[in-house]
């Protein structure tokens, strides 16, 4: 999404959404392409069929506190369902009890296939981490390759 930021490895910075962090570090990942957070037809807009993720923050936190309306956030997932794309939520932030529930999306009934997560689990030290379910959990497993992705070529891929 727009003014969203999710890191500072070249693939997070690739799906950042804010030049301010990425361009000193161009050329990054392409064909990303970015949507208006809480605004449902600009990320329909953006999605064609190499379409295999979309990622975005439950709460926006760069630059103040934004976080998604629920008619948003249940729109983007009942779009991924019909479209067979994944949602991946970044909980760095707004994860582990910060909102008031473990999770954020967590108040909005919205379960993401994947989950970022970092920071509170480390208790200062660096760490990250995801979790996954559903589909995006059983294209993992040791040795193997993402096969839900088999029908989508990974390098043609994009990501909002």
């Amino acid at each position: 999404m727009n003014h969203s930021f999710h890191g500072r490895s070249l693939g997070a910075l690739s799906v950042t959404g804010n030049d301010h962090y990425q361009e000193p570090f161009k050329p990054l990942i392409p064909g990303i392409k970015f949507a208006d957070f809480n605004d449902l037809e600009s990320v329909k807009a953006v999605v064609n069929e190499k379409t295999c993720a979309i990622i975005m923050e439950t709460v926006q936190g760069e630059g103040g506190i934004y976080p998604a309306t629920q008619e948003f956030l249940s729109g983007v997932r009942e779009f991924c369902d019909k479209n067979d794309i994944l949602l991946i939520l970044d909980e760095i932030q707004c994860g582990m009890g910060r909102t008031g529930s473990m999770f954020a999306w967590q108040q909005y009934g919205v379960k993401p296939d994947v989950m970022t997560v970092a920071k509170a689990l480390g208790n200062g030290v660096p760490i990250g981490a995801f979790l996954a379910s559903g589909k995006a959990a059983t294209a993992m497993v040791p040795g193997g390759s993402w096969n839900y992705l088999r029908r989508k070529s990974v390098r043609d891929c994009c990501s909002i």
